[in-house]
């Protein structure tokens, strides 16, 4: 049984998903099971609950329309440019989604805990993309991600225990 997870705050936008995923799989040999939140806390609280949810993939409502599912752990990093997020992936490609930092941020946390992070205002990064940790940036595949001096010492100890976390 393939449990899937749907959230989106736009019911509309969700029904187009689910039809979506359901017509993916309909002539598929999986069994799915569809679970659709209108609501990102709702979606994170099912999440905690359930524990039990297959896959590891968020699905972007794209600027301009469409949908565009990723592997999470495919991500580096997000970049808020106004109301519009700048998703960069590892093959060098960019999607841009309206969905909040903030709702964005939830969504990951409860995909892969810990995993993705806020160095500081309008980023969002997955640490397991980090190259390098100073006291003004961090590096991700060549991008200098600016780093609040206030959160540097915080920062470079959560990163410690994430990777060596990740390793054991």
């Amino acid at each position: 049984m393939l449990r899937i997870a749907l959230c989106d705050d736009l019911q509309d936008q969700l029904e187009i998903m689910k039809t979506a995923v359901q017509t993916y799989y309909q002539n598929k040999a999986s069994n799915i099971e569809i679970y659709a939140y209108n609501n990102a806390m709702n979606f994170v609280d099912a999440v905690e609950e359930r524990k039990d949810f297959d896959s590891k993939k968020i699905i972007f409502r794209l600027v301009g329309g469409g949908i565009q599912v990723e592997e999470v752990n495919h991500l580096l990093f997000v970049e808020s440019n106004g109301h519009v997020q700048q998703v960069h992936t590892y093959d060098g490609s960019m999607l841009e989604t309206r969905q909040s930092l903030s709702a964005l941020l939830q969504t990951f946390e409860s995909i892969v805990p810990g995993q993705f992070v806020s160095p500081g205002k309008g980023y969002i990064v997955n640490q397991s993309a980090i190259h390098i940790v100073k006291s003004e940036y961090i590096e991700v595949k060549g991008h200098k991600i600016p780093l609040a001096k206030r959160k540097y010492r915080q920062f470079q100890e959560d990163y410690f225990k994430f990777i060596f976390q990740k390793d054991a």
